[in-house]
């Protein structure tokens, strides 16, 4: 699949805005998401409090679907290394490779993460012991305490350094069958625990780890080997049928035990098929320009944002502040990181 770097964009535009929403309006919104776990009551709550004519609508759409944003990122991930290592034929020395994707990482991390302490701090009087910013600055929190990674949010740079060591495998063994292999594993090892034990320890630690999302990974480099640019004239000049049957299908699967480990991939689908289409114009390739930025800028946004929500000021407006806020500092933090980086060229990150 051909994927232009225009079509890039909007996808990470589109996919960070409903990440940031759900990651404010999540906190507070009476329905809530199933994204490590599914759990009946929230779905509940969705089915006895969602209406399109609701003044709440909004607020429930992106605190309970919001989070499918992130699945976008983690397609974009296995699609953009396989497009550079294999399809570009850039040279792949493994030391080397994993070295430099952990130092991008880390600076686009690092700077974000220590103010969003200070602010913390400040705001909530919380300040973590020196274990647990140390192993969020080494991206090995998510191994040992996964419940204590502040702000949560950034559980997903240790998901990305072990995608990285993943696409080694990958990379070295490239047979359709092997990718299949994984890519079957990882759903059936996602559904014993969505339907066995949703609500154990191990089931919380390994979605916050590589193994459970691994499908959609490997469902990027799959799109980048098998797939041409014919795929993606398909679904520009179908979607307005195909959008239709994948919102079903994603909705069906997203609030159905049995099937909500395919939601993920669906989300995706989804985004592919909104996006094919070049709609969204300049607005959603900027914000995809600076995705990186506002993925790890509105947890420090969201700190200041929060109270006011609490205080009872209008929601749509705190939100449309919030995103601005996101945006803006998102921008000058891209160019902070260009001085910083130890070389000249965007963080990983934001071609994921």
């Amino acid at each position: 699949m051909m994927i232009s770097r225009d079509m890039s964009l909007r996808l990470r535009g589109l996919a960070i805005l409903l990440i940031c929403l759900h990651n404010l309006l999540h906190l507070d919104c009476y329905v809530m998401e199933c994204e490590f776990a599914f759990m009946d009551y929230r779905v509940d709550r969705l089915e006895r409090c969602f209406s399109f004519t609701s003044a709440s609508a909004v607020e429930i759409f992106f605190s309970f679907f919001g989070w499918y944003g992130v699945p976008l990122f983690m397609f974009m991930s296995g699609y953009g290394l396989a497009a550079k290592y294999e399809r570009m034929g850039q040279e792949l020395r493994p030391w080397t490779y994993l070295w430099r994707h952990f130092v991008k990482l880390w600076w686009l991390m690092a700077p974000a993460y220590l103010v969003f302490l200070a602010v913390d701090a400040w705001v909530n009087g919380e300040v973590p012991d020196a274990l647990t910013w140390l192993s969020q600055l080494t991206l090995t929190h998510n191994f040992w305490d996964v419940e204590d990674i502040n702000p949560g949010v950034y559980w997903y740079f240790g998901l990305t350094m072990q995608f990285y060591v993943w696409y080694l495998l990958f990379y070295y063994l490239r047979s359709s069958w092997m990718l299949g292999v994984f890519f079957v594993a990882s759903l059936l090892v996602a559904e014993y625990f969505a339907l066995v034990e949703p609500a154990s320890a191990g089931h919380f630690l390994l979605r916050h780890n590589s193994p459970l999302w691994l499908s959609v990974f490997l469902m990027g480099v799959a799109a980048s080997r098998y797939c041409d640019s014919a795929v993606v004239g398909v679904m520009t000049r179908h979607r307005w049928w195909l959008i239709p049957l994948v919102v079903l299908l994603w909705v069906y699967t997203s609030v159905h035990v049995e099937v909500w480990v395919l939601s993920p991939l669906l989300s995706v689908v989804l985004l592919l098929l909104v996006c094919a289409g070049g709609d969204g114009g300049e607005v959603l390739r900027y914000v995809g320009v600076v995705s990186a930025g506002v993925f790890v800028c509105h947890p420090i946004l969201r700190v200041l944002a929060r109270p006011l929500i609490q205080q009872r000021h209008e929601m749509w407006l705190v939100s449309l502040v919030y995103v601005l806020a996101c945006v803006l500092l998102a921008t000058l933090y891209i160019r902070y990181i260009f001085r910083l980086a130890s070389k000249n060229e965007k963080p990983e990150a934001n071609r994921q």
